[in-house]
Parts: structure tokens; sequence; C-alpha cells
């Protein structure tokens, strides 16, 4: 039932006939499907293709050519300049950064372009590429499913990711993360938006259906520590009566080791350091 209604959910159907068939509401009365879902790769990609037909229906409500949010909504994107700011600060000028999910280019990716940076921004949909180019032409734009973008090693001072990575499917989100980690110079930086609580579902957005997939703050942490990354910050972003979380974390440089690469180098010098000594021993 809930792989047939989320084909016709995709091919177009009438959001509020195919929530019927769909299982439950969250405390905030959003509809979920996810639960129980298969997830194989053909699945996570019908739910990524979601998010393109529906960004590209609702890309202009979405963010006007000013960068600013539909003002009957919960969002805003007021906050965007003081976070590029403070990621600015860190970075040299002229330093490559990639914006995953970059939408319309404002306000996030004009902002950057003002700072002085080299911007790259990939999004999903044609429509908000088409719309990039003419509002950040001074940026490159790339459109592509970024489980089909190429990443290369060592590429970028910086990746961006505000609000996108919640509508991609869970799998694909963790498998991006060590590609996020190659794809940075040693001390580049990860300023990303992830979920702050688990949740999975399909809700009418700005008039079309919509995808997103949350999980907990501390599974992203978890993550990005996984990965090596080292998480220098983290913020609760409050959107309405629910919101997300805003990391920054850091592809450490070649020089530095963390406790446990520390711990195990030491471990490994002594171990060389005894056998050493028992072949003197032994002559």
């Amino acid at each position: 039932m809930v792989d047939e209604a989320v084909r016709r959910l995709v091919g177009g159907a009438d959001l509020h006939r195919v929530v019927e068939e769909l299982r439950g509401q969250d405390q905030s009365g959003r509809v979920r499907h996810d639960l129980g879902m298969p997830d194989d790769a053909s699945a996570r990609a019908a739910r990524r293709d979601l998010v393109r037909r529906g960004y590209d229906v609702v890309s202009k409500v979405y963010r006007d050519d000013r960068g600013e949010s539909d003002p009957a909504s919960a969002e805003t994107t007021s906050m965007y300049e003081g976070w590029i700011d403070e990621l600015a600060r860190q970075l040299a000028p002229g330093s490559r950064v990639l914006d995953i999910g970059c939408g319309a280019g404002v306000p996030a990716d004009q902002l950057l372009v003002e700072a002085g940076f080299d911007v790259v921004g990939v999004d999903i949909s044609q429509v908000q590429i088409d719309r990039a180019r003419v509002l950040v032409p001074q940026a490159i734009f790339v459109c592509s499913d970024l489980v089909d973008f190429v990443l290369e090693p060592g590429s970028f001072d910086a990746v961006i990711s505000l609000y996108a990575l919640i509508h991609v499917p869970l799998e694909d989100q963790r498998t991006l993360f060590p590609r996020v980690f190659a794809a940075l110079r040693p001390r580049g930086l990860f300023l990303v938006i992830v979920g702050h609580r688990r949740w999975s579902g399909v809700e009418d957005y700005l008039g079309a259906p919509m995808f997103w997939d949350h999980a907990d703050e501390h599974t992203y942490l978890r993550w990005l520590d996984d990965e090596g990354f080292e998480v220098l910050w983290h913020r609760f972003v409050p959107e309405g009566d629910v919101g997300h979380t805003l990391v920054l974390a850091r592809r450490p440089g070649d020089d530095e080791l963390s406790e446990a690469e520390a711990q195990q180098v030491a471990s490994e010098e002594l171990v060389e350091a005894r056998a050493q000594l028992r072949s003197l021993a032994d002559r």
C-alpha cells in the first residue's frame, strides 16, 4: 500500500488523496509515510525525485529574487548573513566553496560571492539552477542529484548545505559525509543544517508535495565524528514550534591528529621501539 501510494505521489497525484493511504501523523500534525517503507536505491531515488519536482514548482514562492522566504511561512533567511559572515572570517580570500542544495543561489551564494569566494552550487532542481545562474552570475551552478555529483578529493576549502540534506533519504545523507570530508582540503570547513529530532515524511509544502528525512542531532554529530570531522560548534535553529541544528565542522589538517590517532601512533612507536630493543639484545 505504501509503495503504491508513494509511486502515485511521485507521479504527481493529489497529495490529500494520497496521504489518506499513508500512515498516521506525528505530534506536529505532519503526515508520516516513511516508517516501514523499503530503503533500496530505487525507492530513495523516487524520494529525491519528489523533492526535485516539488522545488521546480515552488521555487519562486520558496525564495524570491532577493532570497527572502514566503512571508506566510515560519521560515526566514534573516540569519544567513550572520552564518556566512562567521564562515567567511575563517577562510582566506578567494577560497573555493561548494554549496550542496544551493537552490536559486540567494541569499547564501550571493553572500559568498560578495565575500570574495569562488563559489560552486549544485542542486537537483533545474528551475532553481536556472534562476541561480541569473541571480548570481559570478558563481558556477550545476544541476545534479547530489548522489551522482562527483566530489573531487581536496577540491574545496569549505562546503555548505543549508536546509538541503533534510530532503535527502538518510542512507544517502550518511554516505555523503565521507565524500564531503574527502572533498575538503586540510582544515576545510563544513557548515550544514541537519535535523534536530528524528522525523520522516511527506507533506504539502507551499503548494507541492515534499519529502523530508531527519535523523536526530546526536546521530548527525556521531556521523561527523566517525568520518574524522572536528565539530567546532552546533546550535539549535528554531522554526515555528520545531527547528533544526546548524553545525560547523572542520576537517583536521594533515599535521593534526585526534587523541585516538595520537594514542595509536604512540602505541605503534612503542611496539617498534620494543622490537628494536629485543633485536639489540639478541645480538
